[in-house]
């Protein structure tokens, strides 16, 4: 058997997003922090992100994450998150099952009843507290980096639908932020088809016309997720249920509630006075998988307020494989079909 590359994975998905945790074969990176580590993997070793995600051997709805040491003074494990759309700061479902991963594989030794550490990420330390039961982790909360709002209540002209109001929040990307039943959705599964098309107009015509750009880092903007909306009911004394489908470019609707998204709502939520300090977000996504959400305070974060989240979910280990790559193969990198 030949191969010019042998990339060691371990898949796992959180709310129904697939992962795949390269645990070994990676590229040596240079950087001084993961953020820089994370630039040198986009710009120079990107064959790992195609190679692991695209076809024939990922799928479209697949994301990544490579483990690598910590560089960051008081973190435990260092992460890049790999998507379709490139590398995101942060990514709450990859978080999630990169935790587990490392728990349950023992990269980090286990502590039950509950294990704490801090993760690396290129949008900044992340704390994460897991509880353990038996050798696996029931679920994993992780307190995100700062949310905060950049436009609230923007009027969006979008081809098809006039003029609706938009808010755009960072929660470790950039979301633009819909009520879904301005644009007559009601998120449920058989809405799917609908939901790519809107989304994908939605999200390209934002992107176009606002300016989306991190207060603290000029160097991460642009938007490339949408998320569609629905408050459901009040769920007991201090907190709320909502149903949302988050649009990924290039043509996605996330299974899970997404960590990130969970955290930009809240900030956008926040602003309106609609939650606030301690209350609870029940997040449930267009296939029922459910993540909890809070504000834990405000931070100040260049010149802005911002919020911090802690969002928990549960992620479950799917298989340990051996990614390998004949030197003959056409597809060394893989491919995209369609966008």
């Amino acid at each position: 058997m030949r191969t010019r590359r042998v990339i060691s994975i371990v898949d796992a998905h959180a709310g129904g997003d697939a992962s795949r945790i390269v645990v070994g074969g990676g590229p040596a990176l240079r950087g001084a922090t993961m953020f820089e580590k994370m630039q040198d993997l986009a710009r120079n070793a990107d064959w790992l992100r195609r190679l692991i995600i695209q076809e024939p051997r990922g799928a479209p709805h697949m994301s990544g994450v490579l483990v690598l040491p910590p560089l960051h003074p008081g973190t435990d494990v260092g992460v890049i998150f790999m998507e379709s759309v490139g590398y995101p700061p942060m990514s709450g479902s990859n978080a999630m099952c990169a935790v587990t991963v490392i728990l349950e594989t023992g990269i980090v030794a286990m502590r039950e009843p509950e294990t704490r550490l801090v993760l690396d990420t290129p949008g900044g330390p992340v704390p994460v507290i897991a509880r353990c039961r038996d050798g696996r982790c029931v679920d994993v909360r992780f307190e995100n980096v700062p949310a905060v709002v950049t436009h609230l209540g923007h009027s969006l002209h979008v081809s098809g639908f006039g003029a609706i109001p938009v808010d755009i929040a960072y929660g470790g990307v950039f979301h633009v932020i819909v009520e879904a039943r301005a644009l007559g959705l009601w998120l449920t599964r058989e809405e799917i088809g609908r939901l790519l098309r809107v989304g994908r107009r939605v999200t390209r015509v934002a992107d176009r016309r606002l300016s989306a750009r991190h207060p603290g880092n000029p160097d991460i903007g642009g938007i490339r997720f949408s998320i569609f909306s629905l408050l459901e009911a009040t769920e007991g004394a201090g907190g709320v249920a909502t149903r949302c489908a988050v649009y990924q470019e290039p043509g996605l609707v996330c299974r899970s509630p997404t960590g990130t998204g969970a955290s930009a709502r809240l900030a956008a939520m926040h602003a309106r006075g609609e939650i606030g300090v301690g209350e609870l977000m029940i997040s449930r996504s267009v296939i029922g998988s459910r993540f909890d959400a809070e504000i834990l305070g405000t931070v100040a974060l260049a010149g802005r307020t911002a919020v911090r989240t802690a969002v928990t979910g549960q992620a479950w280990i799917t298989g340990m494989y051996q990614i390998l790559l004949d030197p003959e193969d056409p597809f060394p990198e893989g491919f995209l079909v369609g966008a």
